[in-house]
C-alpha cells in the first residue's frame, strides 16, 4: 500500500495538484495554435515576397 501512495505522491509533484491537469493541458495547446498560426503567417509572407 506505501508504494501505491508514493507513486501517487510522486504522479502529483511530476504533473501539478488534483484537478489542475486540464488547465495545463487548455494552455499547452493554446500556446501550440499561436506558434502553429504564427508559423503560417511567416511562410505565407515569404511566398509572397519570393
Amino acid at each position: 500500500m506505501s508504494e501505491v501512495q508514493y507513486s501517487i505522491r510522486e504522479a502529483v509533484r511530476e504533473f501539478g495538484e488534483e484537478n489542475e491537469g486540464f488547465h495545463r493541458l487548455v494552455d499547452f495547446f493554446a500556446s501550440g495554435r499561436v506558434n502553429a498560426a504564427a508559423q503560417a503567417v511567416g511562410t505565407a509572407q515569404a511566398a509572397l515576397d519570393h
